[in-house]
């Protein structure tokens, strides 16, 4: 198995996107669960805008149409989306199988759960020139984003976002923990989580990701062989990143984590309970502690509408796709 996998997928094709579909679909975890959605309004010149989900999820985006497009559909798939693939040599086959394909961006990341990369050892690698071109130059610029809250997450950029190779590397353990909405008294150094990716428990501070985003810009041409055999291209992003692959672990192959749409759910139930617990337990005390008064309360205080922020998170999915 490879050490890096893909975390952000766009290409383009003159297939159609009902094609585009049907090719995808067997290369994915729960492919009868996939459809499309309705017509939506396009974005960046594009005239329309199809969504493909598996139950509520977002897999990915098409945009197609529009006099300027020339008859080129875009296909753009996210991290979250890149979960959901099982079977990335069948997505580099798709080369063969739609018209005029071709790889216009592909985002490779390596994890590591050890603590062995940290956001020091970036930027001291950064100092020894370690995230140079090939044949030597200055060294790319570099931005960090920090905050006096270690608990918040540290990101370093290395190089132009326009250029055609950028690297990303942050605390990941911790870019999880905010995502999730985990509430301010767990955010401890020590916090251990099982982020549920098959690594088990694992200590959110030492859990970091290091990004090489590769674009087809400035004459780049991006070959399908990336998603099949990842590990050489993200090493060619930068010394740094060759000396990774070498220590990083193997990648797991599994199902989509559910951390994610569990953690949600619990912050979210959780931050309820502090905001709104003293109110509900005021209305048992008034109305009685019985479970017909609870059952009423319940129905009269949820909404007309379900949370689109856990509907995101794939929250319909746990313990329902095999």
């Amino acid at each position: 198995m490879p050490k890096s996998g893909i975390d952000y997928l766009k290409f383009r094709t003159q297939s159609t996107h009902f094609q585009v579909m049907e090719a995808i679909r067997p290369h994915l975890y729960a492919p009868d669960c996939l459809s499309i959605g309705p017509d939506l309004p396009g974005k960046d010149g594009w005239k329309i805008r199809r969504n493909l989900v598996i139950e509520d999820l977002l897999v990915a985006t098409m945009d197609y149409g529009g006099d300027s497009q020339r008859g080129w559909l875009r296909f753009e798939m996210t991290g979250k989306g890149c979960e959901w693939v099982r079977d990335w040599k069948g997505m580099a086959a798709l080369v063969g199988t739609l018209d005029s394909a071709d790889i216009r961006r592909v985002d490779l990341a390596v994890d590591t759960y050890d603590g062995s990369v940290t956001h020091e050892k970036v930027l001291a690698a950064y100092e020894a020139g370690s995230f140079k071109r090939e044949g030597g130059g200055r060294n790319p610029k570099l931005k960090k984003v920090e905050s006096s809250d270690v608990t918040d997450g540290r990101t370093i950029y290395i190089g132009a976002r326009t250029s055609s190779r950028f690297l990303r590397c942050y605390e990941k353990g911790w870019e999880q923990v905010a995502k999730v909405g985990l509430p301010e008294q767990f955010k401890k150094l020590g916090l251990v989580i099982d982020f549920e990716n098959g690594r088990g428990p694992v200590r959110v501070a030492d859990y970091y990701r290091v990004e090489a985003e590769f674009k087809a810009v400035d004459g780049a041409v991006l070959p399908w062989t990336m998603l099949s055999d990842p590990d050489p291209y993200f090493a060619g992003a930068a010394p740094f990143c060759a000396g990774l692959v070498e220590v990083a672990p193997k990648r797991i192959p599994m199902m989509p984590s559910e951390f994610d749409a569990k953690a949600s759910l619990a912050a979210s139930m959780e931050h309820c309970r502090t905001a709104y617990g003293g109110l509900l337990r005021s209305l048992l005390e008034i109305y009685g502690d019985t479970a017909d008064v609870k059952a009423r309360l319940f129905d009269e205080l949820s909404g007309d509408k379900p949370s689109e922020r856990l509907i995101k998170t794939g929250i319909y999915l746990v313990n329902h796709v095999e």
